[in-house]
């Protein structure tokens, strides 16, 4: 059987020590998949990537 988890060990583990952060802020850096449309010899396409967010590089991300 499964061990019943609380949501305390749950946000434990999202908080856990090998999580990435941010060197400015020293907040957790939060993997975000962000759209993006790149051209081609005259053709948009659609291009994903995975980019780490925090709270400082928002801006430069979203615009």
């Amino acid at each position: 059987m499964a061990k019943k988890q609380s949501f305390t060990d749950k946000m434990s583990k999202k908080k856990g020590s090998g999580a990435a952060h941010c060197p400015v802020c020293d907040e957790i850096l939060t993997p975000v998949r962000v759209r993006e449309f790149a051209t081609e010899g005259g053709r948009r396409r659609q291009v994903t990537r995975m980019v780490k967010l925090c709270k400082c590089n928002s801006s430069e991300i979203y615009g």
